[in-house]
């Protein structure tokens, strides 16, 4: 039988598991969409070859710390490992003790506060539709300006970082901001360039200017 402890990691273990599910499908169901309907990404439309790098490392710093989180989990028999342990969060937090049932409450919170994060990981790519690709523009393109756009120009950008800050509860570990500060570093040296690459294409530079004046919040809306 397992402990409440082992079942805790289990769920958190199980969750992880899950996104990366979620994510690879969405992902390669996407990509398989926006081909059929807006045709191959132009090889004159994608960026420095720098900017070619950046998307698959930004894939592993997301995916680096949740793997060997689980991997580690089911090595141990459903235990925190002990590497995570030696960076966990204090037990007192501005003069609150979380311990014991508080913390486990909070780290199921974030578990589920994750699903929702991944509904709205869903409503972005519902509406960036047949324009997604990692990083480039396709032969039919357009300036998409609905839903999650309307607020932030890079929503996919946010909901990352969103869901590796609740790594960190999910984990109750510090761990997970060392891959939320890279990420955060390889967002930010890879918005500007695919915004220039946007406005170097003719067909929509006019009207991807326009929508920068319209919204002007890149990942947090009111603030940057």
């Amino acid at each position: 039988m397992f402990s409440s402890t082992q079942l805790l990691e289990l769920f958190v273990a199980l969750c992880i598991a899950d996104s990366f599910r979620h994510a690879s499908f969405t992902v390669r169901s996407s990509l398989i969409h926006a081909e059929a309907k807006s045709g191959p990404v132009r090889p004159d439309s994608t960026p420095t070859r720098l900017s070619v790098l950046i998307s698959p490392l930004q894939a592993f710093v997301l995916f680096l710390v949740p793997t060997t989180y689980v991997l580690s989990v089911v090595w141990t028999g459903f235990h925190q490992p002990q590497w995570m342990n030696a960076l966990a969060f204090p037990e007192v937090v501005f003069g609150v003790r979380l311990e014991g049932t508080w913390k486990n409450a909070l780290r199921v919170l974030a578990c589920f506060a994750s699903f929702s994060i991944r509904k709205l990981s869903k409503s972005v790519f519902k509406h960036l539709g047949d324009q997604y690709h990692f990083i480039g523009r396709r032969e039919k393109p357009r300036v998409v300006q609905t839903g999650p756009y309307a607020l932030v120009r890079h929503p996919l950008y946010t909901v990352a970082l969103f869901q590796v800050a609740l790594q960190c509860l999910m984990f109750w570990s510090y761990v997970p901001l060392f891959a939320l500060v890279a990420t955060a570093a390889l967002i930010a040296i890879k918005i500007p360039i695919e915004e220039e690459a946007i406005q170097r294409d003719a067909a929509i530079r006019e009207e991807y200017r326009a929508y920068m004046r319209k919204v002007p919040a890149r990942l947090v809306p009111y603030v940057w």
